[in-house]
């Protein structure tokens, strides 16, 4: 059975993988396409920030005819979106709808190990959401997560020195050697 993201899938002339950004937020749901486009620039600002990837080689801005609900047409700007912008959308994306599982997996089902170490499922980001919660950010290296003391500090709503305490108890306490659990990057 095919996926209904096959369905909406393009491929260009160099065999790359496309998607339209407004037929991808009619199937993952988004009804209104300004949260669509919302949840866009928090993964855009993510790719830049964090992943520093070059932007034109996963999210191409275009000019299409989008028809009205009147019957009517009008020219709309939408995005073509990579895999790996797929991803990262999916990613963040409302988890509570249950087509974007579906998403995450469809879009992670072809991805190498190499190619997932890199991508969004690379980092863990944990955002500041507008109900408060915390905004940390998770490094995924050689099959470890790492978090730094500043982040380990924001997702328990403590200082940097009670993080570096606890730390130390940790390590005398012969739990856990922190010559082995810290990596400086």
């Amino acid at each position: 059975m095919q996926s209904p993201f096959d369905a909406i899938k393009d491929v260009d002339e160099n065999g790359r993988e496309w998607w339209n950004s407004r037929r991808l937020a009619r199937l993952m749901g988004y009804m209104k396409y300004w949260n669509f486009e919302r949840l866009m620039d928090k993964v855009t600002a993510f790719l830049q920030q964090q992943k520093g990837l070059d932007l034109k080689d996963h999210m191409v801005e275009i000019e299409e005819m989008a028809q009205l609900n009147n019957g009517g047409w009008r020219q709309v700007k939408s995005v073509v979106l990579s895999r790996k912008a797929c991803m990262a959308i999916a990613s963040n994306a409302d988890q509570k709808k249950p087509i974007v599982k579906v998403a995450r997996d469809y879009f992670m089902k072809d991805m190498n190990s190499a190619e997932l170490a890199n991508s969004v499922e690379g980092n863990v980001l944990i955002y500041r959401s507008n109900t408060g919660k915390v905004n940390v950010n998770v490094l995924f290296s050689n099959e470890t997560f790492w978090l730094s003391q500043k982040r380990m500090s924001e997702l328990f709503n403590v200082t940097i020195p009670d993080i570096v305490y606890h730390l130390r108890q940790i390590n005398e306490s012969g739990e856990v050697q922190l010559s082995a659990a810290i990596k400086k990057f």
